[in-house]
C-alpha cells in the first residue's frame, strides 16, 4: 500500500492541545477533510480506486494517514509508466517486478478533469487554505 501523510499545517488550538494529536478526533477530521478535498484530483474511471482508498484510509484517519492501495496506488500516484524489464510491456509476467521508465502516465480525465499524478500535493497546493479554514471553524465551534 502507498501511504501519504498530511501536509504540515498549524492551527490555533488554544485549550485543545491535548485533544489534537495522533489518535484524536481532530486528527481524524483533518484527514477526512484532506481526503475529501483530493477526490476530484484522483484518477477515476469506475470509482473503485476512490472507494477502496476511502475504505483503507478511513481506518487510519486518526493516525494522519491516507492510504491508496496498490501496487497500482503507487504507480498511479507516481505518474510514471512501469514495465516488465524483459518484454518492455506494461503487463508484467507473473512474479516479475516492473521497472520505472521515463514515460509519464496518461490519465483519463473524463470523470475527474483534474485527475493526475501526486493528487494530494496538487490538491493541497490549490486547497490548503480552505482546508485550514474548515478545520479552524471546527476547532472554534468545539466540534473537535
Amino acid at each position: 500500500m502507498f501511504k501519504f501523510e498530511k501536509p504540515e499545517v498549524t492551527f490555533d488550538t488554544k485549550g485543545i492541545e491535548e485533544r489534537f494529536g495522533i489518535g484524536s478526533d481532530a486528527q481524524r477530521e483533518w484527514s477526512r477533510i484532506v481526503f475529501d478535498g483530493t477526490r476530484k484530483y484522483l484518477p477515476k474511471v469506475t470509482g473503485q480506486f476512490e472507494s477502496l482508498s476511502y475504505i483503507h484510509s478511513e481506518q487510519v484517519f486518526d493516525q494522519g494517514e491516507l492510504v491508496y492501495p496498490g501496487p497500482y496506488g503507487h504507480l498511479l500516484y507516481e505518474g510514471i509508466v512501469y514495465v516488465d524489464p524483459e518484454t518492455g510491456s506494461a503487463w508484467a509476467r507473473p512474479g516479475v517486478t516492473k521497472i520505472k521508465t521515463d514515460k509519464e502516465l496518461t490519465y483519463n480525465q473524463e470523470a475527474n478533469p483534474l485527475a493526475g499524478a501526486k493528487w494530494v500535493e496538487r490538491a493541497a497546493d490549490d486547497l490548503l487554505p480552505v482546508w485550514e479554514a474548515d478545520m479552524q471553524r471546527m476547532i472554534d465551534r468545539g466540534l473537535v
